[in-house]
């Protein structure tokens, strides 16, 4: 019997480890709106891991109309690469000193984007904040992505790979920044 016992609770301990697979469904930009790309990144508060998809009916490219920042939590992957339209996150207008995503180190915290359209010519598109006071470490990894907007980061670890950086300012502020641009395409405009 205790052999049972410690087995499910190994299986229930491996089930946690795997991510939480969301389908984005919808446009909304309302946190408590099911299905909306606010609301998935909300669940990584409970979920020990995210993966975001995009599931949109509807023909042409779908555009989500941040009206404000989206703070990550945890360990969160947002992915539109299986999309058959384009995944346009546009946040052209928020208020100037929002950013699409805003991401700090109180607790360990991971963006992984790939295949999306980002959009923000106000102010800078991701935000890192990470400070050697905490212990904990601030990643984000772009693929595949179109790129519109500026990177700010204090701190972290920021991968740009395979994506178009478009009129891009990156900002490196601090020297526990680590920064790897591989195989992008900058273009001004």
């Amino acid at each position: 019997m205790k052999r049972i016992f410690s087995l499910i609770l190994a299986l229930m301990a491996v089930q946690m480890m795997w991510a939480a697979k969301i389908t984005v469904t919808n446009t909304s930009d309302d946190v408590d709106e099911e299905g909306s790309l606010r609301w998935a990144c909300s669940q990584a508060s409970s979920n020990p891991s995210v993966e975001i998809t995009f599931d949109i009916e509807g023909n042409g490219n779908k555009v989500i109309k941040l009206t404000s920042q989206i703070q990550i939590q945890g360990n969160v992957t947002i992915d539109a690469s299986s999309s058959k339209d384009s995944i346009i996150i546009d946040a052209n207008d928020m208020e100037y000193s929002d950013y699409c995503f805003y991401l700090n180190n109180y607790s360990t915290t991971k963006l992984n984007l790939k295949g999306l359209v980002l959009k923000n010519r106000k102010t800078s598109a991701i935000y890192l904040s990470s400070s050697d006071y905490y212990e904990n470490t601030v990643d984000v990894q772009i693929d595949s992505c179109f790129f519109y907007g500026d990177i700010t980061a204090y701190g972290g670890n920021l991968i740009i790979k395979n994506s178009s950086l478009i009129s891009n300012v990156i900002g490196a502020y601090s020297t526990s920044t680590s920064l790897e641009i591989t195989d992008c395409n900058f273009i001004d405009g």
